[in-house]
């Protein structure tokens, strides 16, 4: 194994902010992947001096020459003495870490670096905890591992597995970067952030890819830090546990410490889930989506043109796909369903309920950091005058609206009952955690009226007011259209959708039918309700009745797609064990290829007849 630039550069950073002493454990036999030259002008960028004597430089930039150093040379580099391998055979100190360790390896290290050899542990969860007991108070870790499925780790924490570990167990500092590698691009950073965790109105997701990542995690001990505390998932925190959690975070946050790991150039403009900043060039973070996506041999910077409004459960999936297709005859157009939605609704809940203007401030950073040319969804009604003062009069609007306002409200009412979570206020369920706008924000009546009311009510009041509030804002735009749930398949709509956002001689999007509600989901066990919901959510009627290929590739894509989720571990994908992912991998394996023999007996078949036919 070999530490490569990324984590050679964060070990010399730490050591520039506070030097490294001690005790030194280097988990497995580690190399450095650089040149003794390369090394040498990374501390000298970090000012710095070698060991504090110039003739270990230069032996070490000899001997290296340009197949690189031992991980033990580069520490002796830094000015350590004391440095030991320990890995389960074969080392200075031979152990399986993924056992618990003997007392006489407890608090017996002062710095402690894993170049990668959690990936092939069966029980990283062990191996972390070992780390953390073998550091002494004021102790400092630094782990980089694989983060997607490139080279066959096998395990592949997710970042925030890192982090909630330290955190919980009450570290001083803990920083976690994802370090994302595409192809004929420089070497992206980004990073967890605190402020989006420590936000109940925020969401942090598990940063995905199919290019190549890798985690680098830094953790910092002090006196009072254990070892002991198995974190509990986010989604299944006590209210407890959540608040030791934010302590702990917050505690973390106030560390002084600089970024260590940074971008090695501009940003690759790829798609980042909520609650990651990039990690520029200069160690200085940034919000990716205010960031300049590359595109056709120059920079360009999305700017919102078209916002779509309306109250969920009217179409805005169908609707979203249709201008995705207009716009995948532009070539650099995005659209996006539900920017924000969520985080527009408890920002403007928190303001109205505290008249706290920082809340006011979050308002407007969301709508002037959104980084697509179209959004649509719900959650834009109250705040329309913000796009307006951002975007001004040219940003075109339109406003879908189901015209069945019963049917509306009872496919409302169904969601949030089968999906609790964005309802506060609406849901009685203690999973309704992320509030959502309601009569008291505007003064209609006390918030005691509006719990008096029954859910009926309050969303029949939720439908009026949201196109209320369309209404009285369209003045603020110069361009808008009208378009009904029930009609958006009409030729005409899809027409006017086309000329709308596309402009003049732009071809109809096709008939569109998504997030149908054709299966009772509610029927389904309820830890297999957020599955079904992802499975059908996207699935569009309309093709699966036109296009007979459709279906095959739809549901393939999908079961590619959750199988991943569930490597990574990202929220709601049930996290099996990876015994379970890989059978359903192999089962799949072998159906498609049973599969792709019929298909190929089939095609036989078929120019079999075509070549009779011609011989007639």
């Amino acid at each position: 194994m070999a530490l490569g630039r990324d984590v050679v550069d964060a070990i010399i950073r730490e050591h520039a902010y506070r030097r490294i002493t001690g005790d030194v454990l280097i988990i497995g036999r580690q190399t450095v992947g650089l040149s003794g030259s390369e090394v040498l002008e990374l501390m000298q960028e970090h000012g710095v001096v070698a060991g504090g004597d110039l003739s270990l430089s230069a032996s070490a930039s000899e001997s290296a020459g340009e197949a690189g150093m031992s991980a033990a040379a580069l520490f002796r580099l830094l000015g350590v003495d004391t440095v030991r391998n320990v890995d389960a055979h074969d080392a200075d100190l031979e152990y399986d870490l993924s056992t618990p360790i003997p007392q006489s390896l407890k608090s017996s290290a002062d710095f402690i670096v894993d170049g990668g050899s959690m990936a092939d542990m069966f029980s990283p969860a062990i191996a972390i905890r070992n780390y953390a007991s073998m550091l002494r108070p004021g102790g400092r870790l630094i782990v980089i591992n694989n983060l997607s499925g490139h080279f066959d780790p096998y395990s592949i924490p997710s970042p925030q597995w890192y982090l909630d570990y330290f955190a919980c167990n009450g570290f001083a500092d803990c920083k976690t970067y994802v370090l994302l590698y595409v192809p004929e691009h420089a070497a992206n950073a980004f990073f967890i952030d605190t402020d989006s965790l420590l936000d109940s109105a925020r969401q942090t997701r598990t940063f995905l890819s199919p290019h190549e990542m890798a985690v680098i995690v830094f953790a910092e001990k002090d006196g009072t830090s254990t070892d002991e505390v198995m974190p509990t998932h986010v989604h299944r925190r006590s209210s407890e546990q959540s608040r030791l959690f934010a302590e702990n975070l917050n505690r973390i946050k106030q560390s002084n410490r600089p970024h260590l790991v940074r971008s090695r150039g501009d940003f690759a403009g790829v798609d980042v889930r909520g609650g990651h900043l990039f990690i520029q060039s200069d160690y200085q973070p940034a919000d990716p989506s205010a960031l300049r996506y590359p595109g056709d041999g120059k920079a360009r910077m999305p700017s919102l043109e078209v916002l779509c409004v309306g109250t969920g459960r009217d179409g805005t999936q169908s609707l979203c796909h249709m201008i995705g297709h207009i716009y995948a005859g532009f070539g650099d157009r995005r659209v996006m369903h539900e920017y924000c939605c969520r985080e527009f609704y408890q920002a403007f809940s928190d303001f109205h309920e505290t008249d706290d203007r920082r809340y006011e401030d979050d308002l407007k950073r969301m709508v002037s950091d959104c980084a697509y040319d179209c959004i649509v969804g719900n959650g834009y009604a109250a705040i329309l005058p913000l796009f307006a003062a951002r975007y001004g009069r040219g940003l075109k609007i339109i406003h879908l609206r189901r015209a069945n306002r019963d049917a509306c409200i009872a496919s409302l009412i169904r969601n949030c009952e089968l999906f609790p979570t964005a309802y506060r206020y609406y849901s009685t369920s203690p999973e309704a955690v992320i509030k959502r706008m309601a009569a008291f924000h505007f003064g209609e009546m006390s918030e005691t009226e509006w719990n008096a009311l029954s859910i009926y009510e309050k969303f029949a009041w939720y439908y009026d007011k949201t196109h209320a509030l369309i209404d009285r804002y369209l003045s603020l735009f110069d361009d808008h259209i009208e378009i009904t749930t029930e009609g958006l398949n009409d030729a005409s709509t899809r027409l006017a959708i086309a000329d709308f956002v596309g402009g003049g001689k732009t071809a109809p999007p096709p008939k569109a039918h998504l997030n149908a509600s054709v299966i009772d989901i509610s029927s389904f066990p309820k830890e297999q309700q957020h599955r079904m919901h992802w499975l059908m959510g996207r699935l569009n009627i309309e093709e699966l009745a036109s296009d007979e290929v459709y279906g095959l590739d739809y549901f393939l894509d999908k079961f590619i797609a959750w199988a991943g989720y569930q490597i990574v571990g990202a929220p709601d994908s049930g996290a099996p064990p990876s015994g379970k992912i890989s059978a359903d991998l192999e089962r799949a394996a072998k159906v498609v290829g049973d599969r792709l023999r019929d298909i190929d007996a089939l095609h036989q078949l078929v120019r079999g007849r075509d070549d009779k036919n011609k011989s007639e």
